[in-house]
């Protein structure tokens, strides 16, 4: 698989500008040889790093929301989730198919990379046969408390990311209660906060847990929609910022969070301007789903660069600068996401390059935008949502029509 992209201009966290790349097998490439396949795209497209969404739960990919907020903490919320009829109903899909519609729920938002905070003998089954990258390599505690889900003790699991360098990731203060609002205190007495701790959610951070998180070099996800369902309350993003954290956007669950990334960013835009009355930098989103998160993931993702994987994501121009562009952007401005150097999912205007490299794909609308989808197996699955159960089933994070 070998083909250069011509006339397309690119957007890193450092630079931008007009210019030209190509995939050689499944990682980018620089060099074009005479007989190399090029495709000219023109001035209507930015090309970016492939979005990463740094906190999902892809076995929760279901919808509608459930709660009845607002909690104290998180387990009332999932006290309620599992007495839930809507859960039962997500019980009539296999594991593997609730994770194939989460990784087409991610990929039709520009998402080519995934955190999901789940243990490996959950996963590790299915992110090999997946069409989008589930980073693989990790630790995980779900909390730090006493009432946690037990996937894994925090100090023993923060040793072992140490030892292999990989990242411990766990959620914290995600409520407020005396014990969650002591999570940063906890994490300290386990000596697990370090550049390795990957925590997502921190509603309840004070100043002195930010202050320690910063020294400490760790990471915090934010997750704003999330987090104002379930406690009309989010994370002080702005301290973190302030305080120079490497900061990440996650997504959640589609059963208390947003629908897909390009959501996410949206409301991450918005709420900051409702909190602090001023606007939030584009690039410092940008930076929240590219470079931020292969810091703290510690994956080959965020960049351009020769050599490094081919995943990157080409979205229609709809602002001229390319960082306010991140904040406007609808899913039918997604117009080609390239996974490991293959287009799985663009514009049908692009067919041209799925069909010279052999792929098979199926044709789609998209907010009456015409599109393709190159994943085998997505045709069955999207359609098994109409037997499976005893109605038709509307998800809104794809809102895939099939032409006829």
């Amino acid at each position: 698989m070998k083909y250069f992209l011509d006339n397309i201009y690119k957007v890193e966290s450092t630079s931008q500008g007009k210019g030209i790349i190509g995939v050689n097998e499944n990682i980018i490439s620089y060099k074009m040889d005479k007989d190399t396949k090029v495709f000219e795209l023109g001035s209507d497209y930015f090309l970016y790093p492939g979005f990463v969404n740094s906190h999902d739960h892809m076995l929760g990919t279901y919808f509608p929301r459930v709660g009845k907020g607002p909690y104290i903490n998180w387990l009332p919320w999932d006290n309620d989730l599992k007495d839930a009829m809507i859960y039962k109903e997500r019980g009539t899909f296999t594991n593997y198919e609730l994770y194939f519609l989460s990784s087409i729920r991610n990929i039709i938002s520009g998402v080519t990379w995934v955190s999901d905070h789940i243990p490996h003998s959950v996963n590790e089954k299915f992110i090999g046969h997946l069409p989008i990258n589930i980073i693989k390599d990790y630790t995980l505690a779900h909390e730090v408390s006493s009432y946690d889900l037990k996937w894994g003790d925090p100090a023993t699991e923060h040793e072992k990311a140490k030892k292999n360098k990989i990242p411990f990731i766990t959620h914290i203060e995600e409520g407020f209660d005396q014990e969650s609002e002591k999570g940063v205190e906890y994490l300290k007495e386990f000596n697990a906060l370090d550049e390795y701790t990957v925590m997502v959610h921190g509603i309840a951070l004070s100043d002195k847990d930010i202050e320690d998180i910063a020294k400490s070099k760790a990471h915090l996800v934010w997750c704003p929609t999330s987090n104002w369902f379930m406690f009309e309350k989010t994370a002080d993003i702005k301290k973190w910022l302030s305080n120079n954290i490497n900061v990440c956007l996650g997504t959640d669950s589609p059963m208390s969070g947003g629908m897909n990334l390009l959501e996410e960013i949206n409301f991450a835009s918005y709420i900051y301007n409702k909190l602090y009355d001023q606007k939030l930098d584009p690039r410092i989103v940008f930076n929240m789903i590219t470079v931020n998160p292969a810091k703290a993931f510690r994956i080959p993702a965020g960049n351009l660069k020769e050599g490094t994987p081919a995943n990157f994501v080409i979205t229609k121009k709809v602002k001229n600068d390319p960082y306010e562009n991140i904040l406007c952007l609808k899913l039918s401005d997604i117009s080609l996401v390239v996974i490991n150097g293959k287009p799985v999912y663009g514009d049908i205007r692009f067919k041209n390059i799925i069909e010279y490299l052999k792929i098979q794909y199926m044709e789609l609308k998209i907010e009456c935008e015409n599109k393709f989808l190159a994943i085998r197996g997505a045709l069955k699955i999207l359609k098994d949502l109409k037997t499976k159960i005893e109605y038709f089933k509307y998800l809104p994070f794809i809102p895939i029509n099939f032409k006829k």
